[in-house]
This record gives structure tokens, C-alpha cells and sequence, in this order.
């Protein structure tokens, strides 16, 4: 499973090229990645942009020291980094009050301790992870974050041969040709496949996409949504729409 091309991950370190391996591997799981070095350019990122998850590196400096450290190591000539409060917690303290639904992943270095995790989680970290986890199992842990988070975004992502993006209301073919799908048809691509393999009855759907009951048995609606359906799946995209008609009255995932 690829990340949505709308998932949205920054990473916050004060040495980028250290983190440059994560970024790059979630980007070519499709994901839309975007750095910065500082608190303060986080904080300003995460107000004005939409992202769905931070990764924060735990220890990396304030922004204000940024530039005495700087000068610092140019003096002396050392190349090291110098170790310094935890700047990155008090970043994950401040996403939980200010943008709490944006998930927060804590990226350390292995020499800290187990006090430094229970910290970490203690202030509303969704995930912990260490530098130096493989990139496989660190894309696999953000997936697993964003599908508890945006359950919906990730996990009906395939419908069979087609792509299905509900946060994009679109359904697209393996060649990227894609349809933009109505409110009503959105609703009910998601609810047959999220009942698979179970059969939403019209009455079930009916009820979901119009908030009442089905008007009569002889209604056609839904019907008529699962029509246009397969007509712009097959003339647009060139792929049969996934959906079954069962006997009794309703609508199946056949994917």
C-alpha cells in the first residue's frame, strides 16, 4: 500500500542530511514531503500549511542557539554536534495544543534513554522511533499512523483495478486517467467496500448517502448512482467498475 499523493509529512531537524534517507523513501511511497530546521519554521509551516504528520527529532536545537552554534563551530573549527535540551518535545507539546490533529512522530538519537521515550509519549507523541531504523520500517510506521489517524484515506485506497481517493473524491485508472466522482457516489464507492465482503442492501445505502429512510422498495436512487457509475468507469477510465448487483436487493465489492 502507497501513501495518498495528499498525505503530508514535515520533518523537523536541525541536520537534515541525517534524515535525508527517510524523507526520500517517503516520497517514493507517495507521499508530499516537505523540511525545515527550526521550531519557529515549524510552528509557521504547521499553521499555514495542511500537514497530516510531523517527524520530529527530539534533541534538535532552539532556534535561537541555531546561529550561536553556528558561529561557534566556524571559531573552533570543530565538527561536531553539541548536545542540548530537547527542543523537539517541547514542539510535540505545542502541535498537541495548537494543531492536535496533525500526528507527531518522535525521531531520536540511539544513546538517548527510556525516560526520554516516556517523555516523548507523555506529551501526546503518536509514534517513537530512533535514528538509524530501516527506511522500510520506518514508512511502515508512518503508514500504520496515518491509517489509525485517516482511516478512510489510506485503507479503501485500491478498488479493485482502480484507485479510489475519498479525501479527493476521485477514481482513477492505472494509466492516471481519472473521474471526479458527485458526493452521492463517493459515499457509495465507500460503503460498499468498506462493508466488503458484505452486501449494503439499497436501503443501507439510501439511508447513508440521504440521511433517511429508502421511500419505497421500488425506489431506484441507488440504482441510478451505481448506473452513472459504471458508465463513466467504463467510457472514461476503461475499466469495469467493481461493484456487483446481488439478488435481494444490494451492492457488493467484487474487487
Amino acid at each position: 500500500m502507497q501513501l495518498s499523493s495528499r498525505t503530508r509529512v514535515l520533518f523537523v531537524d536541525d541536520i537534515l542530511d541525517e534524515i535525508q534517507i527517510y524523507m526520500t523513501a517517503l516520497e517514493a511511497d507517495g507521499a508530499s514531503v516537505s523540511a525545515c530546521s527550526s521550531s519557529a519554521d515549524a510552528k509557521k509551516l504547521i499553521e499555514a500549511g495542511d500537514f497530516d504528520v510531523a517527524v520530529i527529532d527530539a534533541n534538535f536545537l532552539p532556534s535561537s542557539k541555531i546561529a550561536l552554534l553556528k558561529e561557534q563551530l566556524r571559531a573552533t573549527g570543530l565538527e561536531q554536534n553539541v548536545d542540548e535540551e530537547g527542543e523537539g518535545f517541547r514542539l510535540v507539546s505545542w502541535i498537541q495544543q495548537n494543531a492536535p490533529e496533525v500526528g507527531t512522530v518522535v525521531l531520536t538519537a540511539e544513546r538517548l534513554t527510556a525516560e526520554d521515550e516516556v517523555t516523548g509519549l507523555s506529551l501526546g507523541a503518536d509514534l517513537y522511533l530512533r535514528k538509524g531504523v530501516s527506511q522500510p520500517v520506518f514508512c511502515s510506521s508512518i503508514k500504520s499512523l496515518v491509517r489509525r489517524l485517516f482511516p478512510f484515506r489510506t485503507q479503501f485506497s485500491r478498488f479493485g483495478e482502480l484507485r479510489l481517493d475519498l479525501d479527493a473524491a476521485t477514481l482513477e485508472n492505472s494509466t492516471g486517467h481519472r473521474i471526479r466522482l458527485t458526493e452521492a457516489e463517493t459515499i457509495l464507492l465507500r460503503e460498499v467496500l468498506s462493508k466488503s465482503p458484505k452486501t449494503c442492501t439499497r436501503a443501507q445505502l439510501y439511508r447513508t448517502i440521504f440521511g433517511r429512510d429508502l421511500p419505497s422498495k421500488n425506489d431506484r436512487a441507488v440504482d441510478n448512482i451505481v448506473s452513472r457509475l459504471r458508465k463513466k468507469s467504463s467510457s472514461k477510465l476503461l475499466t469495469e467498475l467493481p461493484v456487483e448487483t446481488r439478488y435481494g436487493g444490494g451492492y457488493s465489492f467484487s474487487g
